[in-house]
């Protein structure tokens, strides 16, 4: 999977050893009511090979760096008022 520039981007997730990655900091709520939970989000896009492979049936796999995981979601890109959630 590629990293690609979104609209959306207004940060760069920049550690030590690996190439630069646009991102874009949001606020998840739950409700009007919920004070939110900061959330950094990247957006990927398969290869032609790699959407071969997904449509055959392949997995996504997800890697974190280090020896805690993180709450991660991995969505499908689509109107926000139809937010489809495959892994959460």
């Amino acid at each position: 999977m590629n990293w690609i520039q979104h609209p959306s981007n207004d940060y760069v997730l920049d550690f030590d050893g690996f190439k630069p990655i646009p991102a874009t900091r949001q606020l998840l709520k739950d409700g009007d009511e919920d004070p939110g939970v900061p959330a950094i989000v990247t957006f990927w896009r398969p290869s032609e090979q790699e959407m071969r492979m997904l449509l055959a049936g392949a997995n996504v796999m997800l890697y974190v760096f280090g020896t805690d995981h993180p709450p991660v979601t991995v969505e499908v890109e689509v109107p926000a008022n139809k937010r489809i959630i495959v892994n959460g």
